[in-house]
């Protein structure tokens, strides 16, 4: 087995929550989307008689900010 030096890389780790959606009384279906830390995001799931429907949001990878 060989060692790997990780001083010399970046490693970034990501998640994909998949929640299914909520169903109000008028059949109309509901979720939150959000980023609930950094990398880790939450999609939800519309079943449908047609199939699946996911919805995702668009969150930037990092909430960091650097300045130099």
């Amino acid at each position: 087995m060989t060692g790997h030096r990780l001083d010399d890389h970046y490693f970034y780790q990501q998640g994909h929550h998949y929640v299914l959606a909520q169903i109000r009384e008028d059949g109309t279906h509901y979720g939150q989307l959000e980023k609930q830390a950094s990398g880790i995001l939450r999609h939800f799931v519309s079943l449908r008689p047609e199939g699946q429907l996911i919805l995702k949001g668009i969150f930037p990878p990092s909430d960091e900010l650097l300045l130099w």
